[in-house]
């Protein structure tokens, strides 16, 4: 963290990992938002989304547990879901939720059950957003309206 041209700059790195073992990797973007929401920013609407995304994507979770649509089966495995990318600026904010889901999963147990989540805190994932046989969704999700 430092100083640049006035502004406060923080840089966090992270460490990619494969969807099939999430806790090898270390996700700087929810890291980042666990921290800022150590500050004391003033009560907005986009302050409270941040903060929804933070409860539903915390910082060391991988499998759905938080957003509610935690799934597994013997053979595929354990739902793993993340936000990976955010763009947030003055107006909105968008980004990318991915998700390695087990075969077990529908769009109704995943799909929605985290559209209801994200809705909860203001965000929401577009009706084109469907889950991409055999297993998983990959996704460029609006994650919310302009505020």
């Amino acid at each position: 963290m430092g100083r640049k041209n006035g502004r406060v700059v923080i840089r966090a790195e992270g460490k990619s990992a494969h969807a099939s073992t999430p806790w090898e990797g270390n996700s700087a973007l929810t890291g980042l938002l666990a921290l800022l929401m150590q500050f004391p920013f003033a009560d907005c609407e986009g302050q409270r989304r941040l903060r929804g995304l933070t409860e539903l994507f915390p910082h060391g979770a991988f499998y759905g547990e938080a957003a509610g649509v935690a799934q597994a089966d013997e053979l595929s495995g354990r739902l793993v879901l993340s936000s990976n990318v955010l763009h947030y600026a003055e107006g909105g904010m968008s980004g990318r939720i991915d998700c390695r889901a087990p075969m077990c999963a529908s769009e109704e147990t995943v799909l929605e059950v985290l559209r209801e989540k994200l809705a909860a805190h203001g965000l929401y994932l577009p009706e084109s957003c469907k889950m991409v046989p055999p297993i998983t969704f990959r996704k460029i999700v609006r994650l919310s309206r302009r505020f």
